[in-house]
């Protein structure tokens, strides 16, 4: 298991992304190249981010990238959005995929604030060492 497959932001985006393709399959073929293809891409984005933040160096990379993630799900809930508007998802598929988009939202501040946590503590005890 990578170690960005144990963060709870992750595994809830990642959960969000295969929800969103799925949902998409039944958007209209005109679609194909506008909203299905721009919602799944802002869906991917939210976990890539996370994924390239955790090889970074440092909480404040780290964070710089978990702050890119909350700016993708912010887009991928106005295209939720806009596709329950335009009727191409259901109110049922629009409430389970907001309900993700949500869980994701508030997710990635709380690993920044404990990564952060980590982090300092880590370099304390290195400096102590020496």
């Amino acid at each position: 298991m990578n170690p960005y497959q144990r963060l709870k932001a992750w595994q809830l985006s990642h959960e969000l992304t295969i929800a969103v393709y799925r949902a998409t399959r039944s958007f209209p073929t005109h679609e194909k190249y506008g909203l299905t293809s721009q919602l799944r891409r802002a869906a991917v984005s939210v976990s890539a981010n996370i994924v390239e933040g955790s090889v970074k160096r440092g909480p404040n990379e780290f964070r710089r990238y978990l702050d890119i993630a909350r700016g993708s799900l912010a887009e991928v809930g106005y295209i939720l959005l806009l596709g329950h508007d335009l009727e191409y998802l259901s109110a049922d598929e629009f409430r389970m995929l907001g309900g993700y988009q949500e869980f994701c939202v508030c997710e990635p501040y709380y690993v920044s604030r404990r990564w952060r946590r980590v982090w300092r503590d880590a370099n304390m005890r290195f400096h102590r060492s020496c």
